[in-house]
């Protein structure tokens, strides 16, 4: 949104951002009650790898010179 955002796009990101969420809850519910006892460790796992691998990720200066500002 940055320092010149509207209310209305507030609103907006927070009504996609609700949705989509909720979408995601209930396929997974859905999924784990379909496929039983195996998904919700196969969930931990890809959570678990996840988290390791952006932990892992290499950090650093920026490349460029941020939006807007010549170097």
């Amino acid at each position: 949104m940055g320092s010149r955002g509207r209310t209305r796009d507030a609103v907006a990101v927070g009504a996609t951002v609700t949705l989509t969420h909720t979408g995601g809850v209930l396929l997974l519910t859905t999924v784990a009650g379909i496929a039983g006892e195996a998904v919700p460790g196969w969930l931990g796992f890809a959570a678990g790898a996840l988290v390791t691998a952006i932990g892992a990720a290499p950090r650093g200066q920026p490349r460029g010179p941020p939006a807007g500002k010549s170097p």
